[in-house]
């Protein structure tokens, strides 16, 4: 699938909230107060899971889109899915031809020390996608979008078992600062080397930032200075 974006996604609802196979719900309990250990500060709310992806004319796409507890989510790995395909939200956070990038910190579930454009998360079903992602622009990074984002890719972390939708944000022009969720934020110049190592859906994205640089100018700089 091609990755670019070229108008926002289309996110069509179902009334029914997505739920597993009954049998596997105990074990899923099991794994889920395991999570919950390892990670105190887990919260079961609800997410945003993907039953459907279908690319549309004119660099579209349309997803069929369920709530879904976190916690089916969560406890997936190697041996044990439960279907939960979840949609995040990636910030590419731009200014003056530089994006923004974090390392993730040790006490994050996955990806522990990897870089990664951000910052990203779950998209919550209340919340929608753009809202969702401005709370984790001014949660995780302290900063504050101060135009509408504009969608540009959506790309599969099949590691996670997620989809993320990834869109370029304006920001004010302030220092970022972190809450815990990364050891390192830095301006990284689009043309230069990337700091490593890197998440999974940085090394996807990577390449998509390599067409992009090529026109910097017409899409990068052009959205910064309108």
């Amino acid at each position: 699938m091609d990755t670019a974006l070229r108008r926002p996604p289309e996110l069509v609802w179902s009334e029914v909230s997505y739920e597993p196979d009954s049998d596997h719900l105990d074990q899923a309990d099991e794994r889920w107060a395991a999570f919950c250990q390892a990670h105190p500060s887990a919260f079961d709310g609800q997410i945003t899971h993907v039953a459907a992806v279908h690319r549309s004319g004119c660099g579209g796409v349309t997803l069929h889109v369920q709530s879904c507890p976190y916690r089916f989510h969560a406890v997936q790995g190697a041996g044990f899915d439960l279907g939960v395909r979840s949609l995040g939200v990636t910030g590419l956070v731009t200014r003056g031809g530089r994006v923004l990038m974090g390392q993730r910190s040790q006490q994050v579930a996955h990806y522990k020390g990897l870089w990664e454009f951000g910052p990203s998360g779950v998209v919550e079903p209340q919340k929608g996608v753009v809202r969702s992602l401005a709370v984790e622009i001014t949660e995780e990074v302290g900063l504050t979008m101060i135009a509408p984002p504009i969608a540009r890719a959506i790309v599969r972390d099949h590691r996670l078992k997620t989809w993320e939708l990834v869109y370029q944000v304006q920001v004010h022009k302030a220092t970022p600062t972190t809450n815990g969720e990364y050891t390192l934020l830095k301006w990284v110049d689009l043309e230069a080397e990337l700091p490593q190592p890197l998440s999974p859906l940085a090394l996807e994205l990577r390449s998509t930032l390599a067409r992009w640089t090529t026109t910097k100018n017409s899409v990068f700089k052009k959205n910064e200075n309108n």
